[in-house]
């Protein structure tokens, strides 16, 4: 009898999915392979043209906090909240579990590995979930579960997941256009849920609160001491962290100019450190610098 039960809760914690009350319930540590989710239904991630132009280095301004459960970093266009909202939302009721410190959204800064080419989420387009799960590299890694993603992609984002040469599970790309905003939260809501807190405007250059987990790729030298005019590799780290962090230093340049300067300048008030505009090792520790 012990050994059936034993057997039961095997089975159960083993389960890549549980049904309970008519919601999926996904067993976040499973982990899937690339052909576990099907085709890509979308034909490219090309943003949709009513939203404009805004982009890294002229990054838009209209960016709100989505204000759902701990995920302070998750920002988006204000006129996105509502979708991303309703996606955070019922993703955890399928199951999947969102952590604060590895999720977030707009980041004024060029794609990885570029000082040119503008991220997605320079546009506030882009929301990257359980970034420690789901890893950007050269192989296929993601705990996200098919029908969350198939979710998320019904709703008129593209997903990372299906890039051929890096592929980026954390990451959804909304590419629908503004006007279908609304249809898409519908869509995901089915009209039952409670509506999305009133949008949180933030300033584009400000962040607060400690930095993500994913910044681990900013590292290129030493955390050594900068102020304006330096240029070098610890230049870059800074600007780095800080934009990932949410304060708008500008290009990753290694160069210590004025934005730089009034980044750091922010940051530290906002952290409580001492306003000089100087990286020495407490603002080094609050940037969670590990080099």
């Amino acid at each position: 009898m012990f050994k059936k039960i034993a057997a039961g809760f095997a089975a159960l914690a083993t389960s890549a999915t549980l049904t309970i009350g008519g919601i999926s319930m996904a067993d976040a540590s499973t982990h899937y392979s690339r052909d576990d989710y099907g085709p890509n239904p979308h034909a490219s991630n090309t943003t949709h043209s009513s939203w404009g132009s805004a982009e890294w280095p002229n990054c838009p301004t209209d960016i709100s906090n989505v204000n759902y459960s701990d995920l302070s970093y998750v920002t988006v266009r204000t006129d996105l909240v509502p979708l991303v909202h309703a996606l955070l939302e019922k993703t955890e009721q399928m199951g999947y579990d969102l952590k604060g410190n590895a999720s977030w959204g707009f980041n004024c800064r060029a794609i990885r590995g570029s000082d040119s080419i503008p991220s997605n989420h320079s546009r506030g387009l882009a929301v990257d979930i359980n970034s420690d799960e789901n890893p950007m590299g050269s192989e296929f890694v993601s705990t996200i579960p098919p029908e969350v993603v198939h979710m998320w992609e019904s709703a008129g984002f593209y997903w990372g997941g299906r890039y051929t040469g890096r592929p980026d599970a954390m990451h959804f790309e909304y590419i629908g256009s503004v006007d279908q905003v609304p249809v898409f939260t519908e869509q995901v809501t089915g009209g039952d849920s409670e509506p999305a807190p009133e949008p949180e405007p933030t300033n584009p250059t400000k962040g607060g609160g400690p930095v993500p987990a994913d910044t681990s790729w900013c590292y290129v030298g030493p955390a050594e001491t900068i102020w304006k005019g330096a240029q070098n590799g610890s230049v870059k780290d800074a600007q780095c962290l800080l934009n990932i962090a949410g304060y708008n230093a500008g290009s990753i340049d290694g160069v210590f100019g004025a934005q730089t300067k009034q980044a750091v300048e922010q940051f530290q008030a906002d952290q409580g450190l001492e306003v000089d505009g100087v990286v020495g090792t407490n603002t080094w520790k609050a940037l969670g610098h590990q080099g």
